[in-house]
């Protein structure tokens, strides 16, 4: 068996060139050191993928442990259950006092109870099945047959939009696999459909949501603020990936084969309307600087990378770029709260943007190479970063969209890749309509049955009125 052995150490012919090759092993090992010890807080690895030993971190270790019992506090005030009001879903049973008292006179009951018990509970679920049954008849005198047709309002599948909306739900909005909902419908409901009725009922759901998929669509583009962000995404072991944008009132997916710039304008349009929250991703880049407001939130991962820098010349630009990181985070929540007035906003934000310049070109000569291009790249995108300053209404961070991915991404943990293009316009479709009716309020299973209803019985969809663009002036 063959050993590894060391390569010789190598012959120096003087001393300075010694301490080049060591300088240079110096900073070698600092870079891949820092690369070690990147995290969720430092940079974009989530947590479920970094390393036991980073998750300590995380937390504070300047925090002291608190001396308060556990539980609620004094003072605290309870949460508790409001009664259910009076009505058809509510069954009463009265209690009523004896009618006479042990010393012979008569009880009067009041006619309010003094105290009142609700115990909620499920119904015994079952199903309903409808039959259709088509007769003929034979004309007695010329003896010509006559057949009644199924009307053509009558699905022509087995399963109603009830069980196709609530297949299409778990799977999405509950992480469900095929096989998990085979079960549960098995178990709960005593109903048994084979893995391939129920993709098929997916792919009828896919179907009856392209007209509502392409109103949310054009609903983004017509708004005029905006925040994207995108996630990967696997059907049959090739990469694609899920890209996601939102406005005030709608989100969309869509999965792109590729994350670059052609996959952007597929989803943005060649023009924002007026203003996207994004990372500082480059396919973002054909959008005019003006439109763009870079996310805080990865700026703030970016220079807390550079103050957990092993190098000493990094730590100190890298501290205090953080420090006005969170100065900013700090005076925009106070101005939200109204305990800024924008006056004094905005004079806070000039300050503090001075010393950002300042530093990040300190930085861009000062930090190590790794660090450097990071400042470098912060000078040159300065006027994305502080686009908020002229838009009140304006989020530092594109976090919105990075929660409305987070359904998707424990979706494919759970039912792992696709295997067909049926299966990702299934999932970019579903997560559109959930997460819209989340930013509208509404009950996302009422909207897809009513979507799924119209498409089995094949009427034309009339779209909510949220989805309707104004016509332009």
């Amino acid at each position: 068996m063959n050993k590894k052995t060391l390569p010789p150490a190598p012959d120096f012919d003087s001393p300075e060139e010694a301490k080049e090759i060591i300088q240079f092993l110096w900073h070698k090992l600092a870079e891949l050191e820092d690369r070690l010890n990147q995290n969720s807080r430092n940079s974009s690895v989530p947590p479920s993928k970094q390393a036991l030993h980073h998750q300590s971190k995380n937390t504070s270790p300047t925090r002291k442990k608190s001396t308060k019992k556990v539980g609620a506090q004094p003072g605290h005030k309870g949460h508790r259950r409001l009664p259910h009001p009076s009505d058809g879903n509510v069954l009463v049973e009265q209690y009523l006092p004896p009618s006479k008292c042990q010393c012979g006179g008569r009880v009067i009951t009041n006619c309010a109870p003094y105290k009142k018990h609700q115990i909620f509970d499920l119904p015994d679920v079952h199903y309903t099945v409808q039959e259709h049954q088509a007769y003929q008849g034979q004309c007695t005198c010329c003896g010509e047959k006559h057949k009644a047709y199924i009307p053509v309002h009558v699905p022509n599948t087995q399963l109603g939009e009830n069980l196709h909306s609530f297949i299409a739900i778990q799977a999405t909005q509950h992480h469900q696999s095929v096989g998990k909902i085979q079960m549960m419908l098995n178990d709960v409901f005593g109903l048994y459909f084979s893995t391939g009725a129920i993709s098929e009922a997916q792919g009828r759901v896919t179907v009856g949501l392209e007209t509502t998929h392409e109103a949310i669509h054009h609903k983004i583009k017509a708004s005029e603020l905006l925040m994207a962000d995108e996630t990967s995404h696997q059907r049959n072991g090739c990469k694609s990936w899920m890209w996601a944008v939102l406005s005030n009132d709608v989100a969309f997916f869509q999965i792109n084969s590729h994350r670059n710039q052609h996959a952007a304008k597929r989803l943005l349009g060649e023009a924002v309307k007026k203003l996207l929250i994004t990372d500082q991703y480059s396919a973002y880049r054909y959008i005019d600087d003006s439109k763009r407001q870079l996310c805080w939130a990865h700026v703030l991962r970016n220079v807390i990378a550079i103050a957990e820098s092993v190098h000493p010349e990094n730590q100190k630009i890298g501290e205090k770029l953080a420090l006005i990181a969170h100065s900013i985070f700090r005076a925009h929540h106070r101005f939200i709260e109204n305990k800024l007035n924008r006056d004094i906003y905005l004079r806070r934000l000039k300050r503090l943007r001075r010393s950002w310049l300042a530093l990040l070109k300190q930085g861009s000569y000062q930090c190590t190479k790794r660090y450097r291009g990071r400042c470098k790249y912060l000078l040159d995108d300065d006027a994305m970063l502080w686009r908020f300053m002229d838009e009140p209404d304006c989020p530092l961070t594109n976090n919105a969209a990075e929660r409305i991915l987070r359904g998707y991404v424990l979706m494919r943990k759970c039912c792992y890749v696709t295997r067909s293009y049926r299966g990702d316009l299934f999932r970019e479709r579903m997560f559109s309509l959930l997460e819209t009716a989340k930013l509208q309020g509404i009950n996302a299973y009422q909207w897809l049955r009513d979507i799924v209803k119209s498409h089995l019985a094949g009427a034309e969809y009339v779209l909510p009125d949220f989805l309707s663009i104004e016509a332009a002036p």
